[in-house]
């Protein structure tokens, strides 16, 4: 079977290539830390409800003179139910695998042959399978969604694709689904994601600043209140927008993130655009005709987006061991996660 890294395609010389360190890394989109647009709770580790107090009704009313009636007045009061799901990545390798392979020259010698967990090869692996731990937290608290399948079993997965992916917690998309369903306010409708092809679904830079207008005019006054609000959003979508803004002194309209870099804005709101998303959506929701809405714009706060996890340590710790009984590497990671929306009234989402 092949290795962790496709090695096969390489057929350099011990003195061509005397590491497998030597591999120039391909560049890789970066998924984006979650903590710049949601807000991270961790101890989260089995079922348990968060309460959260809020503004209360109307006070005062005209005078009453003597034995007045009291008033009824209480806090507005709301709960969220963490449930968070057990993932993991669990891989393994065997020494084997590698001995026809560029990976010999990491490889010990003598009755160590066959433990590579310190080689230079399984270096690679952790470091690349970190990044892939980030990919899978940013695809489980957006994409999430527990009755995930494919086209051909009535689902938005495209065929051939592993739902077990996607299916392990239900995702803010899948939330945000809800919460509109019931209250078609929340939803702005990008009607290039409606075209039958994937020529039909090219974004029209004339109509973006009108879906951001609607976006940010019709969400729930509350969000307006809220200090640090954001729109996070598909690339595809903040290049419309970006194109809709040439000749119209662009540099104006660019703001600082809290971690130093910069991105534009619109009514004072930054945009933060999500490369993966793009990725994730033409990979996986695509039926070979026409992508699931490939341009999608959420205009809350991060306190509103809220993921669960056990430890946020685990998102980056991963134990790698020899099994002198089977001869194999094995490498593991594991945690718990969930996703809520804190209040599913303050999110509005361009779609």
């Amino acid at each position: 079977m092949p290795g962790l890294i496709d090695l096969a395609k390489f057929a350099f010389t011990k003195e061509e290539l005397k590491s497998v360190k030597e591999l120039v890394y391909e560049g890789v989109i970066e998924s984006p830390e979650l903590a710049l647009f949601c807000t991270i709770h961790e101890g989260i580790k089995f079922k348990k409800d968060v309460g959260f107090v809020g503004p209360g009704g109307l006070v005062g009313k005209a005078g009453q003179g003597c034995d007045p009636e009291a008033q009824t007045w209480n806090l507005g009061t709301r709960k969220i139910t963490w449930e968070p799901a057990p993932w993991e990545v669990f891989l393994k390798q065997c020494y084997k695998d590698l001995e026809s392979t560029i990976a010999i020259y990491s490889l010990k010698t003598g009755i160590q042959r066959a433990d590579f967990t310190s080689s230079d090869y399984m270096s690679i692996i952790v470091d690349f399978l970190i990044e892939g731990i980030k990919d899978m937290m940013l695809r489980f608290a957006f994409f999430g969604d527990v009755g995930a399948d494919t086209v051909t079993n009535g689902g938005q997965l495209k065929d051939g694709t592993d739902k077990g992916f996607f299916n392990v917690l239900d995702g803010f998309f899948k939330q945000i689904t809800t919460a509109y369903t019931a209250n078609a306010e929340q939803r702005v409708a990008i009607t290039e994601n409606a075209g039958v092809s994937y020529v039909a679904q090219a974004m029209d830079k004339t109509k973006v600043q009108g879906y951001l207008e609607k976006l940010t005019t019709q969400a729930n006054p509350l969000l307006a209140q809220m200090k640090g609000n954001i729109i996070i959003c598909t690339q595809s979508f903040y290049n419309a927008y970006k194109a809709s803004l040439q000749g119209t002194g662009l540099e104006s309209m660019y703001v600082n993130l809290v971690n130093g870099m910069k991105t534009l804005s619109y009514d004072g709101i930054p945009l933060l655009p999500v490369p993966k998303f793009d990725q994730i959506i033409k990979a996986y929701y695509n039926n070979g005709t026409k992508w699931v809405n490939p341009h999608r714009a959420i205009y809350t706060n991060p306190s509103v987006l809220a993921v669960g996890v056990d430890e946020m340590g685990n998102f980056a710790e991963i134990d790698v061991w020899y099994d002198k009984k089977d001869r194999n590497v094995y490498s593991l990671a594991a945690g718990m996660m969930d996703a809520k929306l804190a209040n599913p009234e303050l999110v509005q989402i361009a779609i």
